[in-house]
């Protein structure tokens, strides 16, 4: 059996791969880190896939952490056996095909996206007698001037302008689930911005800046759907996207079947989005894809836009219902009530233990409604209360303001300034992992069918766990769960009360 790799043998191992590999790794920016070598041998080792990224926390408990996930740049740099370029391609062509695949270095905050003019990336050499040579752009056969012929030598690559790069960079990591800026002022400015350009339509520029915030608008309305709590950044996106679909005309469409890109990825529409905003980007972006005039002009096409602005805001639409509209859990009164009127909370509890079926959320919902309503017996109330708290405290990624209007209603009525003289109480010996919270609730209500229990007998007494001081620990836990969503996802008051 091979014996575990340390550190030191994964360092190794970048060292020596590091002596055929360019001088600069993709994405390796000068700073104060590169300058020592470290970064480059960890960018490696995390390219190679024999370490996580730095965002990775590399150990899972549970479902308490995120799995182990690897550098993006895996998926696109060829991972030979012995962590070396390519058979064939020289250290400077494979840091050039490397390039579309890497994020741009950041820049400073602050400014906007002004254009820049297009430049050769080829160097350019004058001979003696005045004439432009370009290397790369020779013909075959051309003999190249003689080191002694050549007068000036200046080497010129068209680039993005820095607020560009940083655009990419951040949207990058917001799209990839690893963002470096805030999410949520980030793509609130980008909304913005966007319903800017929409009285610009007329001109070249307003044309050029729909293309490119169209695709922007798509790349990152996933996010917004399944990240954003803020019914703003919900609307500023909402009436951009209305407001560009309204320019657009699907009948225009002259393009060829199958032309339009298809089933793009988050990152390369973010790269071509802002490239798409100025011709310099669109130049850069041609280069680095080896896309000719027309597989380019395919990005402007109205059909093209069109289907990307309808599939966002349909997206976007079904999403603001599911975050700040009412969710109806009425079909679970079919699996939870028995025909008696009596909860089947054993079978809450295992729907409950089904997190891959994501129960959790619906089922506290579905707990904290029937428990606004009261309509639960005496003998049920601490059951249906310990689903409820259940599917708060089981639901690591939060609740969006259409749950927690209800479980915050529900959790509400329970008294806090509250005592008793019970040195102990029941929860507290089953609150210690999700299996043992399951068996100690079914044990309650289905004792002969599950005789398996980490209550003691000495703590199983109902007084016990129907003390009120129970009851407020539950709830002070379940209200800091609350308010740690509300932290998180972000979001005004009002998208969380209303």
């Amino acid at each position: 059996m091979p014996s575990k790799k340390t550190d030191a043998d994964v360092l190794a191992v970048a060292d020596a791969a590091l002596c055929s590999w360019p001088a600069r790794m993709p994405g390796a920016h000068e700073n104060r880190h590169t300058r020592r070598g470290s970064a480059d041998r960890l960018r490696l080792v995390t390219y190679t896939g024999l370490a996580p990224t730095p965002h990775a926390s590399g150990r899972v408990s549970g479902n308490l952490h995120r799995p182990t996930r690897y550098r993006r740049g895996l998926q696109s740099v060829p991972h030979c056996a012995a962590h070396r370029r390519p058979r064939g391609r020289s250290a400077s062509s494979f840091r050039e095909w490397c390039r579309p695949h890497t994020r741009p270095q950041r820049a400073t905050h602050g400014t906007r996206y002004p254009s820049t003019g297009r430049r050769s990336r080829f160097p350019a050499l004058r001979t003696q007698d005045g004439a432009d040579r370009t290397i790369g752009h020779m013909r075959p056969g051309t003999v190249r001037p003689a080191q002694s012929s050549v007068t000036d030598v200046t080497e010129v690559t068209p680039t993005l302008p820095a607020d560009h790069r940083e655009l990419i960079s951040d949207l990058s990591g917001i799209v990839s689930d690893y963002p470096y800026a805030d999410p949520e002022s980030t793509l609130a400015v980008l909304a913005d911005d966007a319903a800017e350009a929409l009285g610009r339509d007329a001109t070249p520029e307003g044309r050029r800046e729909r293309t490119g915030y169209t695709i922007l608008l798509h790349a990152t309305c996933w996010y917004v759907s399944a990240r954003i709590f803020s019914k703003s950044v919900f609307a500023s996106y909402i009436r951009a996207l209305d407001g560009f679909r309204a320019q657009l005309d699907r009948a225009s469409c002259t393009c060829p079947a199958g032309a339009h890109p298809a089933q793009l990825d988050s990152e390369y529409q973010v790269e071509a989005g802002v490239s798409m905003l100025t011709e310099a980007g669109r130049a850069v972006f041609s280069e680095d894809y080896g896309l000719g005039k027309e597989e380019l002009a395919v990005f402007d096409c109205e059909g093209f836009l069109a289907d990307l602005a309808d599939e966002a805001l349909e997206r976007l639409h079904n999403a603001h219902q599911e975050l700040f509209g009412s969710i109806d859990v009425s079909h679970l009164n079919a699996q939870f009530v028995r025909d008696d009127g009596r909860l089947d909370l054993v079978a809450m509890q295992e729907a409950i233990s089904r997190s891959w079926e994501d129960n959790t959320g619906p089922v506290a919902l579905w707990s904290a409604r029937r428990w606004l309503a009261g309509q639960v017996r005496d003998e049920e109330r601490i059951g249906l209360f310990l689903c409820l708290w259940m599917g708060i405290a089981q639901t690591y990624e939060g609740l969006p303001p259409s749950y927690v209007r209800d479980l915050a209603a529900a959790l509400a009525t329970i008294d806090l300034d509250v005592s008793c003289e019970h040195p102990q109480h029941p929860w507290s010996t089953a609150d210690s992992t999700t299996q043992s919270r399951y068996r100690a609730v079914v044990h309650l209500y289905a004792p002969d069918d599950h005789p398996d229990t980490p209550v003691p007998a000495e703590l199983s007494a109902r007084e016990l766990w129907e003390c009120p001081v129970q009851y407020a620990q539950l709830a002070r836990e379940a209200l800091e769960n609350l308010e740690g969503w509300r932290t998180m996802r972000g979001g005004d008051d009002e998208d969380w009360e209303d």
